[in-house]
């Protein structure tokens, strides 16, 4: 067992160090139809990357009135990993519409606080303008019929250990009719599992000699008693 745990401390401690890769894409400013459909942007990211370790989606939407709770956003990565960004924040059995905020710019992070609550969580944003850190909705009930106690399947687990490179895919629907928004820009953050060093790797073969050297060593005395 002390083998093992000190096997595992080398690992880690000779992980080459991987840094986060942001991909920006370059979309301009495009109009999302007003209550019908949604706007669909494809992207691909090119490179070759270990698997993906932790993802985050920096996102900004705007318009000139308020919006926000119409909105219904979803991320999908050709290898069919699937995410559901926003599914109408603020949308209860009281607040049928959601949200009235004009727009958000925010990074979408798996450990932050629920974005589907965010006025409950820290109150209007200044400026009618959502900012901050904020987990994806995760929500997959119908937008129409969405409530905060609904269950969160659609978040960002299955995105881990898949390779970051190929066809990414942004949704957004504005579902009720009545004012113009705007997808501003959106962006991968994403960071792929650190890979051990020839190092760590040469000095966890020499421990697991040594460990085998061990056991042949205390068969041979159990042997010889």
């Amino acid at each position: 067992m002390k083998t093992r745990v000190l096997l595992a401390s080398w690992l880690v401690l000779g992980a080459l160090p991987v840094a986060a890769q942001v991909v920006h894409f370059d979309t301009g400013v495009l109009a999302v139809p007003d209550g019908a459909g949604g706007l669909v942007n494809v992207q691909q990211v090119a490179g070759s990357f270990p698997p993906l370790s932790r993802l985050r989606v920096q996102f900004d939407v705007s318009g000139p009135d308020g919006f926000v709770g119409d909105l219904f956003a979803t991320l999908q990565h050709e290898s069919g990993a699937y995410a559901v960004l926003l599914n109408r924040p603020g949308r209860d059995t009281t607040t049928p519409d959601g949200y009235a905020e004009r727009g958000l710019s925010i990074t979408f992070a798996a450990a932050a606080p629920d974005v589907h609550r965010y006025r409950e969580l820290s109150g209007p944003p200044p400026g009618g303008i959502l900012a901050g850190s904020w987990s994806p909705d995760g929500r997959i009930t119908d937008p129409a019929a969405v409530l905060p106690t609904d269950l969160r399947p659609a978040g960002f687990g299955s995105f881990s250990g898949i390779d970051p490179a190929g066809e990414w895919i942004l949704f957004l629907a504005d579902v009720n009719p009545g004012g113009q928004v705007f997808l501003n820009r959106w962006a991968l953050d994403f960071t792929p599992i650190p890979e051990p060093t020839l190092a760590a790797l040469a000095a966890g073969g020499l421990l697991l000699l040594v460990a085998a050297g061990r056991r042949r060593l205390w068969g041979q005395r159990k042997l010889a008693q």
